[in-house]
């Protein structure tokens, strides 16, 4: 194979074109999901995927002066759990979330009792990115203090693209442990990121293949063998090798990208 042939084969892609934009906060509020089978949470919001957490509908935090209170900071639903795991299938940075107590005493005692709260962050493979505490209500020392309950606010955030967080009153985690509301999930989800200009770089491999490599992590690729008539055909480049029905065709190849596609 000649200089001239190898040329062909190797392909500038042209620059694909992507608006920066900023980074998107959105708010889960878990209302309208009361039609959830046995009010289970899982994959029923898009992006997002729950573990061990129900809705309830209304949210009412149960109380010994029986007066009447809900963990519902916006509408009438609140998310339930004994320890929660939530998934994200968007580059999430920053989570926030407001939690409550399902229940409120007022002791014998008279003593206020508070109970610790924790979030913590984790990639993909489990490694805690971040983790922050609170700490809520359980019990109040007289009945009139019950009228003055808040929901606390606990959020962690990180440079990393955090996988999934868990949501306990226990320490460590644990799916069994006591029971609580949380409510308003606020994700900022991060800006893509600038895409570089792809290039395909071709080499003739034996016996009819081409071994393929690019500057990003993963394509899918087109390929003609007439660059001027356009009959492009679609191949998974999820290889670095791509093989040929005829060793004669390789000198002979157009490559471009389709599309980029997400990190595996």
């Amino acid at each position: 194979m000649n200089a001239r042939q190898i040329c062909l084969l190797a392909i500038v892609v042209a620059a694909l074109v992507r608006t920066t934009v900023a980074a998107e906060t959105r708010i889960v509020d878990f209302e309208g999901l009361s039609n959830v089978p046995d009010y289970q949470l899982k994959d029923q919001i898009s992006g997002l995927f729950f573990d061990s957490v129900e809705v309830v509908t209304p949210a009412t935090i149960f109380n010994s002066p029986g007066l009447p209170m809900s963990a519902a900071t916006s509408g009438k639903s609140a998310a339930f759990s004994s320890g929660a795991k939530i998934y994200f299938s968007n580059s999430v940075i920053k989570v926030e979330v407001t939690v409550s107590p399902s229940f409120i005493t007022v002791p014998l005692v008279m003593q206020a009792v508070w109970e610790t709260a924790y979030l913590t962050a984790y990639k993909a493979d489990g490694t805690v990115l971040t983790r922050s505490q609170t700490q809520i209500i359980g019990a109040v020392s007289k009945d009139e203090d019950v009228t003055n309950f808040t929901p606390s606010i606990i959020s962690v955030s990180s440079t990393t693209p955090i996988a999934y967080v868990t949501l306990d009153l226990d320490d460590p985690f644990n799916y069994s442990g006591n029971t609580f509301f949380f409510d308003d999930l606020i994700l900022t989800i991060a800006a893509p990121a600038a895409a570089t200009r792809p290039t395909i770089q071709v080499t003739p491999g034996m016996y009819g293949t081409v071994d393929l490599g690019w500057g990003f992590f993963n394509c899918e690729l087109q390929w003609t063998t007439n660059l001027a008539a356009g009959q492009w055909q679609t191949i998974q480049a999820t290889d670095f090798r791509f093989y040929t029905a005829d060793p004669s065709m390789a000198p002979r190849m157009y490559f471009r990208v389709k599309r980029l596609l997400p990190p595996q």
